[in-house]
């Protein structure tokens, strides 16, 4: 049996928006309440919001969900371990991957306002 790829009615991996990020992050937010295990899981929660945007009318393939996602939680990583510095990195997914993934006291970064002694 010859199967049919599920985007014929447009491109699955087209490039990503502004938009269409904030509703993947809406969307991953609800599909880690569901499943658990913040930040693991990743193929099977990729998978699952791959299919979510889908029913939203946005045509991204596991894999393109997955990509964002790993970029995310490295992006994650990145503010939870931040040091004080004159420039702190700004990201305007800061507080929404905190909620996805977990605030940085709970994964052992810093926090600013914390003592580092």
């Amino acid at each position: 049996p010859h199967r049919i790829p599920l985007c014929l009615a447009g491109p699955c991996d087209s490039p990503w928006t502004e938009d269409e990020i904030w509703i993947l992050l809406q969307e991953w937010a609800m599909v880690e309440y569901e499943l658990g295990d913040p930040g693991n899981k990743m193929h099977a929660k990729a998978k699952s919001l791959s299919r979510r945007l889908s029913n939203r009318g946005l045509r991204k393939s596991k894999n393109s969900c997955l990509d964002v996602m790993v970029k995310m939680k490295d992006l994650h990583t990145r503010l939870c371990n931040e040091r004080p510095r004159a420039y702190r990195l700004y990201s305007t997914y800061e507080w929404i991957l905190y909620e996805i993934l977990g605030h940085p006291r709970s994964q052992g970064g810093y926090v600013p306002g914390e003592s580092l002694v």
